[in-house]
């Protein structure tokens, strides 16, 4: 008899400890243009999704670093951009999430996601700063693996924003799940990546005169 009443107390706290989670944590479903804030005139990155939550439907969930570095490098005639990013420096305001994040992208192997455009000329690149070049293909390295990606580019003169929707399969990765089946909490299978870069300080910008 006492068992059963143990039992019974603990699947209580439990559905409560939900209840609580799921009533103070996070932040409502918002869009991620409105979710993501930047620094002004620095070179960020940002991660966005959206998850499901017993009692709370659909949570917004973003992480953001602006601590990424960035640089063209002369390949023959062209140039590509090559940005890096800490996975250590991307904030989603949940150091458990954060802790997630970088495992799941295997910082252990590569400590940093790495973005490598594709090879384009110098009339390519001034038409990308110029707002005239809507999109910049390249390769995400995640660990040891390597993924094309392209995003979709909005410029305000060489403070350029661009922006990938896709899925978290897309690059191998699986959404991360809490409790038995995701019974707390269930990210979706939908991710995108977001970057501002600001031109004026990426090194050798100068090889575009």
């Amino acid at each position: 008899m006492k068992t059963n009443k143990l039992s019974a107390y603990i699947v209580i706290l439990f559905f409560i400890s939900i209840l609580s989670f799921s009533l103070f944590s996070d932040t409502p479903l918002i869009p991620s243009e409105e979710m993501i804030k930047f620094q002004d005139k620095t070179s960020c990155a940002a991660w966005y999704s959206v998850k499901s939550m017993i009692f709370k439907p659909r949570v917004a969930m973003a992480g953001v670093s602006c601590h990424i570095t960035t640089r063209l490098e002369k390949k023959i005639d062209n140039f590509r951009l090559i940005a890096e990013m800490p996975l250590s420096s991307f904030d989603s305001a949940d150091k458990g999430r954060d802790k997630y994040f970088r495992k799941a992208l295997n910082e252990d192997v590569r400590p940093a996601l790495l973005f490598e455009s594709s090879a384009l000329d110098k009339t390519k690149w001034r038409d990308i700063i110029n707002g005239q070049f809507k999109t910049l293909t390249g390769e995400l390295f995640i660990g040891n693996k390597k993924f094309p990606i392209v995003f979709t580019l909005k410029n305000n003169g060489t403070l350029i924003r661009g922006i990938f929707k896709g899925k978290f399969d897309d690059f191998g990765l699986i959404p991360h799940t809490v409790g038995p089946f995701g019974m707390v909490a269930k990210t979706e299978n939908y991710l995108e990546i977001h970057f501002q870069l600001d031109f004026k300080n990426t090194t050798g910008i100068n090889l575009l005169d």
